[in-house]
């Protein structure tokens, strides 16, 4: 049987456009919907009349729909007609805009799409706020579709208001999801500031992002210009109540824990053993106390001073010590691990990928850093 239809057209096609633009529905389901609303003698004798002879005909109307509310058919000329209105909005405003900052929309690239948007005012809360409080940067795909086949994501940097909920500062739709591109992002977003403020910065408290290793490194370099072996050495230094001055006035990132544990889930699935929350004792992982004697401490100091992430070898010989201890309780109790509901040799062996990182995931650099000083008033200087 040979399957026909006619053309779809006019108020019938502007219809199913208006369809797809306005709601959620998907080219497929309105294509079954449609097929199964045809008679059934139209449907024995191959007639497609209203739906198409294939799904792509409705694929194509819905691609038109989605076009109405652009300003041109061609995507990135639509974005720059966008723009150039928008400026002539702020243009036109009672407060005449700051002359370093120009419009909403900032930039525009066409391969890689990036856009990258905000207003004086979204820069001004930032400078006002970021300082004091908590800042996030994260990235979603369920508000946009992909480009020229790549996968496209919204970046929203968003600033914690106690009466404004938490808005959106800055906000970056691209296909490039490269650290370089994250922190070009982050540096023309304070470019604005300086311009705005004369060259006066506000340095993000704590900024929080979800497991994405491209926005940690962005972070780190835009914000600190470090890398994360060397904020992990400040780190190391800060909780070991060694920090200098510039370490405490640096962004602490900060990873989302339940990230951790998402990951775990997905790579190792359920912990069956884990039944119940026990308390950790934290004095196995605690630093050495004042009370150490002077060959640990030279040993510790070594460990700060030389390349690499001081954690690693730290975390190593806590691990021994812990295991040791564990094998002879094991063989003084035989049925002690068993008895221990919290215990979970699977999940043990997975966190331990993450010890390394600890300052990130963790709450030690979480607060007030006035707590890990021995006396603020002989912090030592940067570089001594």
């Amino acid at each position: 049987m040979q399957l026909h239809s006619r053309f779809i057209k006019d108020d019938e096609r502007n219809e199913l456009k208006k369809q797809f633009h306005k709601g959620p529905d998907k080219p497929a389901m309105v294509y079954q919907v449609k097929k199964a609303e045809l008679p059934s003698d139209a449907m024995a004798s191959g007639n497609r009349m209203g739906c198409g002879v294939q799904l792509t005909t409705m694929q194509k109307i819905a691609s038109e729909g989605r076009q109405l509310s652009q300003m041109d058919r061609d995507i990135t000329k639509s974005l720059d007609k966008i723009r150039q209105k928008l400026i002539e909005k702020e243009s036109s405003r009672e407060r005449p805009p700051n002359p370093g900052h120009g419009g909403f929309v900032h930039t525009i690239g066409y391969h890689p799409l990036i856009v990258h948007m905000w207003i004086e005012d979204e820069v001004r809360l930032w400078h006002s706020r970021c300082g004091d409080d908590i800042s996030y940067l994260d990235a979603t795909g369920t508000i946009v579709a992909n480009y020229n086949g790549k996968r496209v994501l919204y970046y929203g940097l968003v600033v914690r208001h106690p009466n404004e909920g938490d808005p959106a500062v800055a906000e970056m739709i691209t296909s490039d999801h490269s650290s370089g591109n994250i922190c070009a992002f982050i540096e023309r977003f304070r470019r604005d500031e300086s311009r705005i403020y004369s060259g006066q910065l506000t340095s993000p408290r704590q900024l929080n992002t979800d497991y994405s290793k491209a926005i940690l490194l962005a972070v780190l370099k835009e914000s600190n210009n470090e890398t994360l072996e060397t904020f992990l050495q400040q780190a190391f230094r800060i909780i070991n109540k060694r920090g200098t001055t510039r370490d405490y006035e640096l962004t602490i990132p900060h990873k989302q824990t339940k990230m951790c544990l998402v990951s775990f889930r997905k790579h190792s699935g359920r912990v069956n053993h884990m039944e119940k929350e026990s308390n950790i004792n934290l004095k196995d992982f605690e630093t050495e106390k004042e009370s150490v004697t002077k060959q640990s401490q030279e040993h510790d100091i070594e460990n700060e001073t030389k390349p690499g992430n001081p954690l690693v070898d730290y975390f190593e010989t806590k691990l021994s010590d812990i295991e040791k201890r564990v094998e002879k309780d094991s063989m003084q109790a035989p049925d002690a691990l068993a008895d221990n509901r919290s215990y979970s040799l699977q999940f043990l062996t997975f966190i331990k990928k993450y010890l390394t990182e600890m300052p990130l995931w963790s709450g030690v650099l979480l607060g007030r850093l006035d707590r890990y000083r021995k006396d603020p008033c002989t912090t030592k200087k940067t570089g001594s």
